[in-house]
């Protein structure tokens, strides 16, 4: 086997066995379901992408909540929430790092897209954030 056969060979099999290594947050992130109450904790990194599907017209609250080691004066997490045809319907209201997001919903499917960075330092693993959903 010549060399770059093997620097080849070597190649594949480490991608078959490791995986493709990093994977951006944005390609990572699966639509995951919006639901009422508190959402699993993310990692403040990268754009979280959310669904909701309406069936009738509906009061939307979510407000984004750290975890009690991260301080809401080091992150910013920001929300977007874009209706069935990627418009923009609300944008959340920021404060101190979070945001709060507060709209009557007609009818239809929305999806809502969180942005979040830490403004200083490296992410930590206990960097991380959850939504806090109520819908009437």
């Amino acid at each position: 086997m010549t060399i770059s056969r093997y620097m080849l060979a070597t190649i594949a099999a480490g991608l078959l066995v490791g995986g493709l290594g990093h994977v951006s947050p944005v390609s990572a992130s699966a639509l995951a379901p919006l639901v009422e109450g508190h959402s699993e904790t993310r990692r403040i990194d990268g754009v979280h992408r959310f669904f909701l599907d309406v069936d009738a017209r509906t009061r939307l609250q979510v407000a984004s909540r750290v975890w009690a080691g991260t301080s809401p004066n080091t992150v910013s997490l920001k929300a977007v929430l874009l209706d069935g045809e990627n418009r923009r319907v609300a944008e959340g209201r920021q404060r101190r790092g979070v945001f709060a997001l507060d709209e009557m919903l007609d009818a239809g499917r929305y999806t809502l897209e969180v942005k979040g960075r830490l403004l200083g330092g490296k992410q930590e693993a206990s960097s991380r954030y959850y939504l806090v959903t109520r819908m009437d």
